[in-house]
């Protein structure tokens, strides 16, 4: 993890000098197994600038990203906070509800591990608070805060030198901006970054597995899996139905997804799958489960188009 403010400039820096951290048209590939989404609007039918909105859910309320090169962190934190899984392979919308992968590489910095983690700050502001405007407004706690997050409260001018003084007794890096106080706890803040899903208190995404893009594939329904190899698909299928009570809705598709890499993919790269599942099979919950062999097979399926 970054310590140096020095280094930290220097990642942000190298954000801004890529515009999918930006506009996010590349998704982390956990993005398949929810109901979210991602639009974009244009300010005026001639403008490159325009507003972009994340929708956790099909139901949900829509969330303007607003955290500039940033704002792929934010989904990417999100979706990982929310699953317990990391994203390391990326996706892009293709044909009506479909996913594709990402052919290219995205940006990595160690600035993300601070960015998602929960560590409080010892010593505050040392760069400038982002100020996120949309930030809820809160009232004032009674006592330090003990868990990591941002916040934003009204207060009354006459008594700014009381809030100052509390702030720096809460080892808090804070912003005044009017007669509003932004203020957060985490070493994130500290060193000048937005707050993530988890420090704005928002809720986790809800978890839909999709079995029909199951590793970057498109996953036909009654798929038939090669004689030579259906021994393969058979016994990761006893894995899935000897760890998880799952109902066949949920298990044929999966069932058939697994067919499908198991023809796809080569010798090598099936045995590290079929080891893979053996291993963690009844360690996670199902959704976790599904989703950490989804990445998985994607990294196969890369290594075996290469």
């Amino acid at each position: 993890m970054l310590f140096s403010i020095g280094d930290v400039e220097d990642n942000v820096a190298g954000l801004r000098r890529h515009s999918l951290n930006k506009k996010c048209f590349a998704l982390p590939s956990t993005i398949v197994h929810t109901r979210a989404s991602i639009h974009y609007y244009r300010r005026k039918s001639f403008s490159r600038t325009g507003k972009i909105f994340f929708q956790p859910g099909a139901s949900d309320a829509r969330v303007e990203l607003r955290f500039h090169y940033f704002n792929l962190f934010f989904i990417r934190h999100w979706l990982e906070w929310s699953f317990g899984v990391d994203s390391t392979r990326f996706v892009v919308k293709g044909n009506g509800d479909d996913w594709e992968d990402y052919g290219e590489s995205v940006f990595a910095c160690d600035l993300y591990k601070l960015y998602s983690s929960g560590s409080l700050a010892s010593s505050p502001n040392r760069r400038s608070l982002w100020i996120h405007t949309s930030c809820p407004v809160t009232k004032m706690f009674s006592g330090k805060p003990e868990k990591p997050g941002y916040w934003k409260v009204k207060i009354d001018p006459e008594s700014i030198q009381d809030y100052l003084l509390t702030m720096r007794r809460w080892n808090c890096s804070y912003a005044l901006k009017n007669d509003t106080l932004y203020f957060s706890n985490t070493l994130a803040a500290a060193a000048g970054l937005p707050p993530n899903a988890e420090h704005l208190g928002f809720p986790r995404i809800e978890v839909f597995v999709n079995p029909r893009s199951f590793g970057g594939l498109a996953v036909k329904p009654s798929y038939g899996v090669s004689e030579a190899r259906k021994w393969y698909k058979m016994d990761m299928v006893c894995h899935v139905a000897n760890n998880y009570k799952v109902d066949y809705s949920i298990l044929g598709p999966v069932a058939n997804a697994l067919g499908v890499m198991v023809d796809v993919l080569e010798m090598a790269q099936l045995t590290k799958l079929c080891r893979f599942v053996a291993a963690i099979a009844g360690v996670y919950e199902f959704n976790t489960f599904f989703l950490k062999v989804d990445t998985f097979a994607r990294s196969l399926v890369e290594q075996s188009a290469v």
